[in-house]
């Protein structure tokens, strides 16, 4: 084994603790699990992709990746959490998010987007997903997000009536203390989504999604057998049309 091919190993190793994967045994590191700690997961991560850099470049770390670097990941210390601007009126998600970023250096770090607080919530059960009429992918409000206080309000526009979720005091609270389980989620998110570029669907995928689906099992059953994320598994039945505004 060369060098090169020792630092990917090791980056390898690297990678899978930074996703929550034991890289012995390839199955999911115990949640309470020192690997699974937000700040200890982001170091891995770090360390991985400057690996990454050096067996891309031969063997030494790029000229641009010093200095300025890459943006790291999207994070808020206590200290800067505590600069947060919170609203006694029921602002948007995209708000939320606005305000948050506002608190980074964006030359530096990354800004969180408002597609990874609402894939969070919709994977924490507080946003559930449909299909509009149009075929549009939309989220609702469920009633575990409705105890946290996400509600429906309407708005009115050059166009009509229409609805948009909204967060109150109490909901904005609830995000800024679990901002650490929102970091993460986000890591892991944006690590699926890079995956599953990589790895297209192809005609014989469906037809197994499909006869999963029909048994019936449930998403994350389909998921643990197709070895895919929920979010792609549920993403692709509401392509298919087999996930509906009452499924939601």
């Amino acid at each position: 084994m060369t060098e090169l091919e020792k630092i990917d190993y090791a980056r390898r190793f690297i990678e899978k603790l930074a996703n929550g994967v034991d890289p012995l045994t390839d199955q999911p590191v115990p949640d309470g699990e020192l690997v699974n700690n937000v700040r200890i997961s982001r170091c891995f991560f770090y360390v991985a992709d400057i690996l990454r850099q050096v067996v891309e470049n031969g063997g030494v770390r790029p000229p641009e990746a010093e200095g300025r670097g890459k943006k790291v990941p999207f994070f808020l210390s206590e200290e800067k959490r505590s600069g947060f601007a919170f609203s006694d009126e029921a602002i948007p998600l995209s708000e939320i998010v606005r305000r948050l970023n506002d608190l980074i250096d964006p030359g530096s770090m990354k800004k969180l987007t408002y597609n990874d607080a609402a894939e969070w919530l919709v994977d924490g059960g507080f946003l559930s997903v449909f299909t509009d009429e149009k075929g549009a992918r939309r989220k609702d409000v469920t009633p575990e997000g409705e105890a946290i206080g996400i509600r429906k309000e309407e708005r009115f526009s050059k166009n009509g009536v229409y609805k948009v979720s909204v967060y109150s005091r109490e909901a904005q609270e609830f995000l800024l203390d679990n901002l650490d389980s929102v970091f993460a989620f986000t890591e892991k998110y944006r690590d699926e989504r890079k995956r599953e570029k990589k790895r297209p669907w192809t005609r014989e995928d469906e037809e197994e999604l499909i006869n999963l689906f029909q048994k019936p099992a449930t998403v994350k059953q389909i998921a643990a057998k197709l070895n895919r994320p929920a979010r792609e598994v549920e993403k692709r039945l509401l392509r298919l049309g087999l996930l509906t505004a009452e499924d939601g």
